[in-house]
């Protein structure tokens, strides 16, 4: 995990201050992410978009389109449900 300088979720407020980078190739721990990189926040599953000060930020609806067709973004979005559904199973 690439740690950054916190930005709080569009969504929940976490401050979330760590990202990395999934494709189809796999994982880069040490990738930074990008201005206009989607990313999907590990407490609520948002899905946000990093702007140019690398800020998260709520996608616009034309980014979002596009996100939807991305599958990778697709499987880590399920796969953050799965662990949230698991750890409420828990507790």
């Amino acid at each position: 995990m690439k740690h950054i300088k916190p930005s709080p979720c569009p969504n929940c407020g976490v401050a979330l201050d760590g990202a990395t980078a999934v494709d189809e190739d796999g994982i880069d721990y040490a990738a930074k992410p990008q201005p206009g990189n989607p990313t999907v926040c590990i407490l609520c599953n948002h899905i946000s978009v990093w702007d140019k000060q690398l800020r998260l930020r709520n996608p616009t609806p034309a980014e979002m389109r596009e996100i939807s067709k991305n599958k990778v973004v697709r499987q880590v979005v399920a796969g953050v449900a799965l662990v949230r559904a698991m750890r409420k199973a828990i507790n």
